[in-house]
């Protein structure tokens, strides 16, 4: 029993309410459960029960047992002196507050069985989601949850941007953008440094010194902590001569090479190859603001700057001084993509979020939508389950679905989830969904 089930009894109401009692034989009513509460503090905010004919208002608190009220510290926290009832699956001992007992109910009798076996299933069964043996894409609860998925994953990212920015005391919208971008050459593996890497890199030796590519090249693989030792190749060695300068010049600091990770990455995505194409963006970028700019704008600047050809030397290498063998070494589709999705997107949203600016966050939808569907293994797998993607709004919003709630259980978070525990009733979840 997990105590979230809980929740999800209470908020819906699902047990049976006839002829409550407290566990001290007190007639209860349950008037307004409240608000389920997501953050620190009580489960349930502004709740209204009668007593004994008594009507309360107040918070309410939830555990699996009531001896965990003092297990959790709540008799430490004033955060809880307000909490008219405190709701149990099983009662061990009273709580007080204040010297005074908490009215307490005891849920574990009032819940049907049937209805936690189906939860109890859910949550045992392995397969790439848990609903995978009776999940139907019904087209209207696909939209509902596919909506809620993707705003849930772009709140996330844009907090998690957020956070960071703050901590590193980044305030430059201009700034900020780039290390959005900067995470999104990264990909999953490298996405850290390459942040890290950007917040490092001052935007106005960018635009002073942009005027030569190989400066600016020299710029990112020098801050990047990439070099530091001596090369046999006369581009590394090119390289590491400009960045001795620019060092000087501006008393720039290198990261540590250690950062950067090679290891399980395929090498047309090394950090190497990213770093010159990251250098490449700064090179050419034209230094706007991409809430400026219309969503067509910003992927035709994007697709230009994707075109073009990395330094010739990335035709025949991976790494310094290591040749590989010929290949093209301009950027592709798939990076412009990956940019606009995991770079652009999200520095919009945190426009929206940060600064109200509620036209940004209307740009980065808009753009999610214009984008053409991803295509990986866990979209496959949604594929096979007869969800038809028709854009990257579509697929982000999977990927959040599967790793952030399927993967995590949060069954009772998500509409294919509620209409199995609920036999097709799908009016309750709009009430309950957080």
């Amino acid at each position: 029993m997990r105590e979230e089930y809980l929740h999800y009894l209470w908020k819906l109401q699902r047990f049976s309410a006839s002829s409550m009692k407290t566990v001290d034989q007190k007639s209860l009513k349950i008037l307004d459960p409240g608000w389920l509460n997501p953050d620190a503090g009580p489960d349930f905010f502004n709740g209204q029960i009668e007593l004994d004919g008594i009507t309360w208002s107040g918070n309410i608190e939830i555990h699996l047992k009531s001896s965990d009220w003092y297990k959790h510290q709540h008799h430490h926290d004033q955060a809880y002196d307000n909490v008219i009832l405190h709701v149990v699956l099983d009662y061990d001992q009273p709580v007080r507050i204040a010297n005074k007992e908490v009215p307490t109910l005891e849920l574990r009798a009032l819940i049907d069985p049937k209805h936690f076996e189906t939860y109890a299933d859910l949550l045992e069964l392995k397969r790439f989601i848990p609903c995978q043996d009776s999940f139907s894409p019904n087209p209207e609860v696909l939209r509902f949850q596919l909506g809620a998925s993707l705003f849930h994953r772009l709140e996330r990212l844009t907090h998690q941007l957020e956070t960071d920015l703050i901590r590193s005391k980044i305030q430059d919208r201009l700034h900020v953008y780039l290390v959005s971008l900067a995470g999104a050459f990264g990909m999953r593996t490298n996405k850290l440094p390459f942040q890290e890497l950007a917040k490092r890199i001052p935007l106005s030796i960018v635009l002073k010194e942009r005027w030569n590519p190989i400066i600016i090249h020299a710029l990112v693989f020098g801050v990047a902590g990439l070099l530091e030792k001596d090369y046999e190749d006369d581009y590394p060695r090119q390289l590491r001569q400009s960045w001795h300068l620019l060092q000087s010049k501006y008393g720039l600091e290198s990261m540590k090479n250690i950062s950067w990770k090679f290891g399980g990455v395929r090498p047309y995505n090394f950090p190497t190859i990213r770093l010159s194409q990251f250098a490449n963006f700064l090179a050419h970028w034209d230094a706007n603001d991409p809430a400026n700019a219309t969503s067509d704008q910003i992927i035709r600047d994007l697709e230009k700057i994707c075109a073009l050809s990395l330094p010739s030397y990335w035709e025949n290498h991976f790494v310094f001084d290591k040749p590989a063998k010929p290949r093209k070494s301009s950027s592709s589709d798939n990076l412009r993509d990956a940019l606009l999705i995991n770079g652009v997107v999200p520095y919009l949203f945190f426009l929206r979020s940060y600064y109200s600016d509620y036209p940004a966050g209307d740009k980065a939808e808009e753009l999610l939508y214009l984008i053409s569907p991803e295509s990986n293994g866990i979209i496959r797998n949604w594929k096979a389950l007869g969800v038809r993607p028709k854009s990257a709004a579509d697929t982000q919003a999977l990927i959040e679905l599967k790793n952030q709630f399927c993967d995590q259980q949060r069954c009772l978070n998500c509409a294919f989830g509620h209409l199995i525990m609920e036999k097709d009733k799908l009016n309750d979840y709009h009430a309950y969904y957080v």
